[in-house]
């Protein structure tokens, strides 16, 4: 079990072996009561999960999260300062694409005169790796695109493009419905 006191939803999923959705399932049934939080931002007592494992008659299906290592003896800090600490950073696919997303929101803010300023400013140079990036982020919003109701334009796209006011990422979340099949 993992050595912390407490531990968010993604790790008691892991831990639990099963997903967000049934953590959070166990949470409405009151079988797993969170000690701060509600929804995907829940804190757990590390024990309250173990004894819902227990319950469930289950062993820990996720190891433990590692906390940060020391550094050997004969390391100096000056030979482990450069070195990235991925044993210790949740790698975590919901946590990592709703970042990436709250921040592509914001690309509505950005005016053809940004984009002019900003070009004016690069140098050549930048421009193989600056058009790599760009290929891969129209990868990911073109599947993006795909998974909430396809490429062509809606007609929430066409009410909105039509009111001519930015919206809020909070004002879209809360007035998407999920695509009916």
């Amino acid at each position: 079990m993992p050595a912390f006191r407490f531990i968010d939803l993604p790790t008691a999923a892991e831990v639990l072996g099963t997903t967000r959705a049934q953590a959070l399932q166990y949470v409405e049934s009151g079988r797993l009561k969170p000690y701060s939080g509600a929804g995907q931002s829940a804190v757990f007592r590390t024990r309250d999960v173990e004894a819902l494992l227990a319950e469930l008659g289950r062993e820990a299906a996720a190891p433990p999260p590692v906390p940060a290592k020391a550094a050997a003896p004969d390391e100096t800090p000056v030979a482990t300062a450069g070195r990235r600490r991925t044993e210790t950073i949740r790698r975590d696919p919901v946590k990592k694409v709703g970042t990436r997303l709250t921040q592509d929101v914001r690309w509505a803010e950005i005016t053809d005169a940004d984009l002019a300023a900003w070009f004016d400013a690069l140098d050549q140079r930048s421009y193989p790796a600056i058009r790599h990036a760009a290929r891969q982020a129209l990868t990911r919003l073109t599947r993006v695109m795909e998974l909430t109701g396809g490429l062509d334009e809606t007609s929430g796209d066409r009410a909105l493009t039509a009111s001519g006011r930015q919206v809020s990422p909070k004002e879209l979340l809360a007035t998407t419905q999920p695509p009916t099949e």
